[in-house]
């Protein structure tokens, strides 16, 4: 293929990622209204939910003509490579969700197509491909070779190897079922100890600390984790961690979290955490006006800030989370001073290091989850 074939072959495919995405941009804004209760006079809102698309599709004007690839003092040019490649790898992420979008048959109670197409969501969102840059020299960025292949198969989509050769049933070696009877509390202290870890390398120690017990301002719901005197005028934040699978038999959250990013737990989930005091544009009122009362209404109706930090068992982490890990790398500019020991050559700010232990926390605790739900099932005949 030619320099100008390849040329206008990507120029094309921009065009159509293009079209596509606002396709999809536009069936979102089709969801129906939910009105405002009566107490709220207010014109119709409708939840606002990340949209699936990956972003980085840059626009036509930012990709240069040939001539201007040809002239070295063109500003067009600069980071060009990057756009193209950009370009490539939505096209093929596109491709890929077509594709999903059009499979035949269920394993377990679930559509084929559903599944891939929430998967392929899911390890779209922030800080999911995270832990594949880790460098496994520090020990905190080392996966175990076991666990490793079983997280890399299940977040390509490929069968579980190991389930299968320890004569799992067939349709649990993609590990959806596995996850599912096992325990869930492994994966959730993992990320527990990682945000605990990235907020006290922040703010320091003294006031940041995970929880086991109520608090007396947040009583008798009990967080995750509590950071004191960092909230607003001096309040406290607790930190309600979640790490939900998105394969379930609930089909309206099924299809939601195949269509949106978080579309399964996000809303549900700063609903039930924050009841009314959820942002509006994410959660809408309930359509008979009655109050919605949330699980920290002791602590939120004293003015202390509530954090649900929200990832899937695919590795991405909701906007709230990444809002805090962003918060927080602000506060240390953004710097691996203190880290300086442990860090590697991807892990050169606050946002890298942090987000890498994060993502692996995700990945280890899912991955040994599987681990032990396939040794307790494995058959050998």
């Amino acid at each position: 293929m030619s320099l100008r074939d390849a040329h206008a072959r990507l120029m094309a495919q921009r065009d159509e990622v293009d079209t596509a995405f606002k396709g999809i941009d536009a069936a979102v804004a089709a969801i129906p209204a939910t009105p405002r209760a009566p107490a709220r006079p207010a014109r119709p809102r409708r939840p606002r939910l990340p949209h699936p698309i990956p972003k980085g599709l840059p626009p036509a004007g930012a990709l240069p003509s040939l001539t201007q690839m040809a002239d070295p003092e063109c500003k067009t040019n600069v980071r060009a490579q990057r756009s193209f490649a950009s370009v490539a790898q939505l096209g093929s992420w596109l491709e890929l969700m077509t594709g999903a979008a059009g499979l035949d048959g269920e394993r377990c109670g679930v559509k084929v197509a559903l599944r891939e197409c929430s998967r392929l969501i899911g390890v779209a969102q922030p800080l999911a491909s995270a832990w594949l840059q880790a460098i496994p020299g520090p020990s905190q960025f080392r996966l175990r070779s076991s666990l490793y292949v079983i997280a890399l198969q299940r977040w390509l989509g490929l069968p579980i190897h190991m389930a299968s050769a320890a004569n799992v049933a067939a349709a649990e070696t993609l590990g959806d079922e596995l996850l599912k009877g096992c325990e869930h509390t492994t994966r959730h202290n993992r990320v527990v100890a990682a945000w605990v870890r990235a907020v006290q390398a922040a703010r320091g120690s003294a006031h940041t600390r995970a929880t086991a017990e109520a608090p007396a301002w947040s009583a008798p719901s009990v967080p995750d984790f509590v950071s004191e005197y960092a909230g607003q005028a001096g309040a406290h934040q607790a930190g309600e961690v979640k790490v939900y699978n998105t394969i379930i038999a609930d089909a309206a959250q099924l299809l939601r979290g195949a269509t949106q990013a978080f579309g399964a737990t996000r809303a549900r989930l700063l609903a039930e955490n924050l009841g009314d005091y959820a942002p509006s544009e994410v959660v809408a009122p309930r359509s008979d006006g009655a109050a919605r009362t949330a699980k920290y209404q002791a602590a939120l109706d004293g003015g202390h800030d509530v954090l649900v930090l929200i990832s899937e068992v695919w590795g991405g982490f909701s906007p709230e989370a990444m809002r805090l890990l962003g918060e927080l790398a602000q506060a240390r500019n953004d710097g691996v001073d203190l880290e300086r020991a442990n860090a590697t050559w991807s892990t050169s700010s606050f946002t890298s290091y942090h987000g890498q232990l994060l993502s692996l926390a995700v990945q280890w605790g899912v991955a040994i989850e599987i681990e032990r739900a396939i040794k307790k099932s494995a058959r050998f005949c």
